[in-house]
This record gives structure tokens, sequence and C-alpha cells, in this order.
């Protein structure tokens, strides 16, 4: 007697492999192909053991079956998203330029009148103050 663990289960045998389909299924599928135009003749009893085909009825078989409708060609994956532009930053104030000067105003083309009458004198004579009196000689003072 050994105290390990007993030895474990042999595995058990691979599954056998599936039956080969009933002949039945065979000459059903060679029969459906048998069955096209131009084949085979009518008289070709149903169950009785194919007859070999022509080459022409596998091309007629294939011409008579639909084709799949052509696919498109694959179109191109879209275009990634772009990352959106970073917002504008508010425009910081900037000094005006220069303005230019005015322009001179256009020339007159009429002269102004010339003056006929000279202007007419001051009519108030000018303040005594500005006119200095001539110096007084100096006189002995009266007494009464």
């Amino acid at each position: 007697m050994s105290n390990g663990p007993p030895p474990p289960p042999p595995p058990p045998p691979p599954p056998p492999p599936p039956p080969p389909p009933p002949p039945a299924a065979a000459a059903a599928a060679t029969k459906a192909l048998h069955l096209l135009p131009g084949c085979c003749s009518a008289s070709h009893p149903p169950g009785a053991p194919a007859l070999p085909s022509p080459p022409w009825c596998a091309l007629r078989a294939r011409q008579t079956t639909p084709e799949p409708p052509p696919q498109a060609p694959p179109q191109p994956l879209p275009a990634p998203p772009q990352p959106l532009p970073a917002p504008p930053q508010p425009a910081l104030p900037q000094p005006l330029p220069p303005q230019p000067p005015p322009a001179p105003p256009p020339p007159q083309l009429v002269p102004p009148p010339p003056q006929l009458v000279p202007p007419p004198p001051p009519l108030v004579p000018p303040p005594p103050e500005l006119v200095t009196p001539p110096p007084l000689p100096a006189q002995p003072l009266r007494q009464h």
C-alpha cells in the first residue's frame, strides 16, 4: 500500500469520425445538378444511378447560378477629425498709427479784395501817464 494519491483515470477515447453522408443525399445533389436544362434527358428515372455529365453541363451550371452583385470598391476611411483650433486670443489694444497732418486748405480761387481805405487813426489820445512832463524848477515857498 502506498500513501500517494490514486493514478488519474485514463482519458476517454476520441469520438468516432462522423459517418459519411448517406448515398441518397449524394444522389439528390447529383440529381439536382442533372436536372439542369440540357444536362440529362427528361426520361432519366428518379433514383437511378447518375449518368456522367458532359463537360459543358458543369459550365452551364456555372453560367446559370446567379452571381453575387459586384461589390462597390471599399470606401476609404474618413480622415480622423482634426483637433479644433484654439479660440483666438482677444487682441490687445494697439496704439493707433500716427495720423498724417491735415491737408492744407485748398487755395482760394478768388483773392480777398484789397483794403482800399486805410484804417482810421485811434480816436482816443494816449493816456497822460505815458507822456513824461518836463521837470519843474524848484521855487521857494511863499508865506501868507
